[in-house]
């Protein structure tokens, strides 16, 4: 059973907890990019170990076109 010593929600500090040695995470693959000196990445290839995310916004907000376009953007990069 792990003993829970520290709990953070932001990644960096996630990460930077690891580096001062007070124990492991499950992180995104998007961790890697922050460049952690010290840390190392170890890859989860396993379907429970894969998040679906999606995207939620206000229909009715005066932002809408930007909004879509943004959206169809997500949409092509995930396809």
């Amino acid at each position: 059973m792990p003993e829970i010593i520290q709990e953070a929600n932001e990644t960096f500090t996630i990460l930077n907890l690891v580096r001062a040695g007070l124990g492991v995470s499950l992180v995104p693959r998007s961790a890697m990019r922050m460049n952690v000196p010290g840390v190392s990445f170890h890859p989860l290839p396993m379907a429970e170990a894969e998040w679906q995310i999606g995207i939620a916004w206000n229909k009715l907000s005066e932002k809408r076109e930007l909004i879509t376009r943004f959206s169809d953007t997500m949409r092509s990069v995930v396809a």
